[in-house]
């Protein structure tokens, strides 16, 4: 059928039928994209984005509120095992502008997944020596993720330290 279709004189049916073959392939490519467009991962975990990027100046801000302190703040991690899973193990050292210890800050560290907010961790840090603050949260996949650290100092600035880290057991 196709051999003879293309066999002979080119008439307006021939014509036809190819710009209707033509366009017909790119409908249904674009319906096809459409499809996965609307019904894969956007990408957005945050459900009030708007509303986070609209008030960024606060954010820098706050930043700036922090610098000011002239806390000096050494966060540091590794991966240990734990419960017969992974786990990381996270310290926040403090020190202020003259190098003398921060105490009783009762900080607070998430382990945030960019990609999957249902898979953040949460966890009160303890301070087994003044200005030393440590937290063990469990690992539930490898990956990308984000240390967040929060905590408030005592003359109501808040704190946060973040560090993008890639755990892989």
């Amino acid at each position: 059928m196709i051999k003879s279709f293309f066999q002979g004189p080119w008439t307006g049916k021939h014509i036809w039928t190819l710009i209707l073959a033509f366009f017909g392939a790119v409908i249904v490519a674009n319906m096809v994209m459409i499809y996965f467009a609307v019904n894969t991962f956007h990408g957005v975990e945050d459900r009030d984005a708007y509303a986070k990027g609209r008030d960024y100046n606060q954010v820098i801000a706050a930043g700036a509120a922090q610098r000011r302190l002239g806390l000096d703040a050494v966060l540091a991690h590794r991966l240990v095992e734990q419960g017969g899973g992974d786990a990381v193990a996270v310290s926040l050292t403090l020190a202020d502008a003259k190098g003398a210890a921060v105490p009783s800050l009762k900080p607070v560290l998430t382990l945030r997944r960019p990609s999957e907010a249902t898979l953040d961790r949460t966890a009160a840090m303890v301070e087994p020596m003044p200005g030393r603050y440590t937290a063990t949260l469990d690992v539930p996949k490898p990956g990308k993720w984000e240390i967040r650290i929060t905590a408030e100092h005592p003359d109501g600035t808040a704190l946060r330290w973040d560090k993008p880290v890639v755990l892989a057991p």
